[in-house]
C-alpha cells in the first residue's frame, strides 16, 4: 500500500521519499548516514513512512564539480526544517529531468499530471471546436427567395432576417 501511495505521489508531485524509522529521535542521530548492517536487518527498523515533495526540500548539494558521485544529489533532506541524512529515505523521482533543472523540481521529476496537461488541453480544444463546428451546421440552415436581391433589389429585408437568425439561434 505504501509503494501504491508512493507511485501516486510521484504522478502528481514528481516524486516523494519513504523515511526509514529506525525509533532515533536524537537531532545528531538523524543528521548521521544509516549503514545497513546486521543490527538494522534485525528489528531496529520499526516503520516505513511516505514524506511528500511539499513537506520537504533538498540540504546541501554539490553543484560545482561535475566529475564527482555526489553532483547534484543532495547530502541530506529538510523535512519541515529538520535536516535528515539522506541515507534514510527511499527516493522515488520518475521522469527526471536535466541535471540543471533539478534544483527546479525541488531534486525530483516532472510529474506524470504536467505531461499529461498538454495532451489534455489540446483533446478538450478539439472536442470543444467539433461541438461548436457541429452546432453551426446544425442551426445554420436559411431559406430565402434570391431572386429579387440577384436582380438589384434591397436586401435590406434578408439582412434583418440574417441578424434576426444570428441573435436566436442559440438558446
Amino acid at each position: 500500500a505504501l509503494f501504491n501511495e508512493s507511485a501516486q505521489q510521484c504522478a502528481f508531485d514528481g516524486g516523494c521519499l519513504i523515511y526509514i524509522d529506525t525509533g532515533e529521535t536524537d537531532e545528531r542521530a538523524l543528521q548521521s548516514e544509516l549503514y545497513l548492517d546486521a543490527a538494522l536487518l534485525q528489528g531496529k527498523v520499526q516503520r516505513f513512512t511516505l514524506v511528500e515533495a511539499v513537506n520537504l526540500y533538498p540540504g546541501l548539494y554539490n553543484a560545482t564539480d561535475p566529475l564527482s558521485p555526489d553532483y547534484f544529489t543532495p547530502d541530506s533532506w529538510m523535512v519541515l526544517g529538520r535536516r535528515i541524512h539522506a541515507s534514510r529515505f527511499l527516493y522515488f523521482a520518475p521522469n527526471q529531468v536535466n541535471i540543471l533543472l533539478r534544483p527546479s523540481y525541488n531534486f525530483f521529476g516532472i510529474p506524470a499530471a504536467q505531461q499529461a496537461l498538454d495532451y489534455v488541453a489540446h483533446f478538450t480544444k478539439t472536442r470543444e471546436a467539433a461541438h461548436r463546428l457541429l452546432t453551426k451546421f446544425s442551426l445554420t440552415v436559411f431559406k430565402t427567395n434570391m431572386e429579387g436581391i440577384l436582380a438589384g433589389g434591397s436586401g435590406a429585408h434578408m439582412d434583418m432576417r440574417l441578424q434576426y437568425l444570428t441573435q436566436k439561434r442559440d438558446n
